[in-house]
């Protein structure tokens, strides 16, 4: 990284997460507070990060992502909007301090108005009891539609029920995370965030600037499925791709600090660690700035989610790479998928699809 020997400016590269061009990027083998919105808010479609532009840099361009998400369709069939129709789409935050998360609600609001409807949003804070709370008083404010990711399904089976016997399509965002996977009693239809492909994205990276180079995952404890899927994900990827699987530390919390707190104690565990993909970009940053002021300047560190804080440490070489999930994409779809089930058009919907992600990399010098 910026700073370490042997080392110049590295160069950024945008590996583009379209579906046409995905195919030549991937590498072998989330108390409450409310908030009542029926505003659009300006979002920023087709990209996680909204900070890079492919004229800002140059493509890379590896072999196709062979894995379990490829199949899968991206998108729901836009429908026509019915005059007269109330929509009312409730909203469960997993956690609104998370940037992407924030980007998701403003396609969710964003699509809900081009469609004549509003949002009602809840910031769950990453608390099972405080969402399955919030899921009820959403159905008692009469929403129409329900999206959310499911920190604890089993906590949530009552409330799912119930809206379910009022007739309140709901629609799961990584409700299971893996494709493949029969979706949950009471979800219309299930949309993957990709966490599979930002996996792959981030561990081939690692492989080509390092074959065979060891890693330590940064995961979490925090409760949902979607980020032990990812990293699992990132564990499995590693290993398929030739590189040594050193173990895995995880954060308490999601923030600098913690991640912080988190890469001390990998340093001291695994001294030789050369590579460190975390689950979130802000423990990366942390991770990054502890790393460095031990002077490990060299080992690569990695975030997850494109935010806009992430892409300028990887312009500025603190960050090796973070991968953009389109939080925005996967709003604007969930609400394409409430409104047609909700006005029976395009039925049926696809069981599960997968918004591609796009990705932001630094290309180390091979000299």
């Amino acid at each position: 990284m910026e700073g370490s020997k042997g080392r110049r400016t590295r160069e950024t590269v945008l590996l583009l997460g379209l579906v046409g061009v995905l195919a030549l990027l991937v590498s072998a083998c989330g108390s409450s507070s409310s908030s009542n919105s029926s505003s659009t808010s300006p979002s920023n479609s087709g990209s996680g990060s909204g900070a890079t532009t492919a004229s800002e840099t140059s493509l890379e361009v590896n072999p196709a992502y062979q894995g379990p998400e490829q199949s899968l369709p991206t998108s729901y069939a836009a429908p026509e909007e019915k005059s007269g129709t109330k929509f009312v789409v409730g909203y469960l935050n997993p956690n609104a301090a998370v940037e992407g998360l924030k980007m998701e609600q403003e396609g969710i609001e964003e699509e809900a108005a081009n469609l004549g409807g509003k949002v009602i949003a809840y910031d769950t804070q990453s608390n099972p009891q405080t969402q399955a709370s919030d899921f009820k008083n959403l159905i008692s404010q009469g929403v129409t539609a329900i999206v959310l990711q499911p920190s604890d399904p089993i906590s949530l089976s009552p409330a799912v029920k119930e809206a379910e016997a009022k007739g309140i399509p709901i629609v799961g965002i990584a409700t299971p995370a893996q494709a493949g996977q029969p979706n949950l009693p009471g979800y219309i239809t299930n949309i993957l965030q990709s966490e599979d492909q930002c996996s792959y994205n981030n561990m081939a990276a690692i492989a080509k600037a390092e074959p065979g180079g060891n890693f330590v995952v940064m995961g979490t404890v925090l409760p949902y499925p979607a980020l032990e899927y990812q990293d699992e994900r990132m564990q499995y990827w590693g290993e398929k791709l030739g590189l040594e699987n050193l173990g895995e530390v995880q954060t308490k919390f999601a923030d600098p600090k913690d991640g912080s707190e988190t890469m001390t104690t990998i340093l001291a565990k695994y001294p030789e660690v050369k590579n460190v993909p975390t689950w979130l970009d802000a423990v990366a940053l942390g991770a990054s700035t502890t790393a460095r002021s031990n002077g490990k300047s060299e080992i690569r560190i990695l975030g997850m989610n494109g935010e806009n804080a992430a892409v300028e440490a990887v312009e500025a070489g603190q960050l090796f790479a973070t991968c953009a999930y389109d939080f925005s994409g996967i709003g604007k779809e969930a609400v394409k998928a409430a409104y047609n089930a909700q006005t029976k058009q395009n039925l049926p919907l696809p069981k599960t699809i997968a918004v591609p992600p796009s990705a932001i990399a630094s290309q180390e010098d091979a000299g």
